[in-house]
């Protein structure tokens, strides 16, 4: 390949940089953290920032969590005792029941310490995030002489 087809490559580059740039706004800190603290156990700042991995798994995490405390909740409060035999079978899903519950309530704390932690994480996301978008060239990605032989 020839200098002028390598520089070629590096200009269409660039341009496809900057047409992504120009369609993506830079976010703000203010907005990341308003939405941290409304909607963090949902991860509404994560898709806000572009983290859509984690975000998708703090929103799977907690919608999984809300339904299993409803379930639990739903099957504490309609467990009817009939008969003898079902006062043992009975305890034994109120102990399951009652144990889901509070896994439930400790994936709610380590899901609030994950917000808790983003939230001195938000800067860094924030620039991260706006350095990304505006396509600001890293001194390895300067092309130099040595990457043009």
């Amino acid at each position: 390949m020839s200098n002028s087809e390598a520089s070629d490559n590096r200009s269409n580059v660039n341009r496809t940089k900057a047409s992504k740039a120009e369609k993506k706004a830079p976010k703000q800190k203010a907005i990341a953290f308003v939405l941290a603290i409304s909607l963090g156990f949902f991860g509404a700042h994560r898709f806000y920032l572009g983290r859509r991995e984690s975000a998708a798994e703090m929103l799977y995490l907690s919608l999984g969590l809300i339904v299993s405390a409803l379930l639990a909740d739903f099957w504490l409060s309609s467990v009817e005792i009939s008969s003898e035999v079902s006062v043992g079978i009975a305890r034994i899903i109120d102990n399951l029941l009652r144990v889901l519950i509070n896994v439930v309530f400790l994936g709610f704390g380590l899901l609030g310490l994950w917000v808790v932690l983003d939230l001195f994480s938000i800067p860094r996301f924030v620039r991260e995030y706006n350095e990304e978008i505006l396509a600001i060239p890293s001194k390895s990605s300067i092309p130099t002489k040595e990457n043009d032989a």
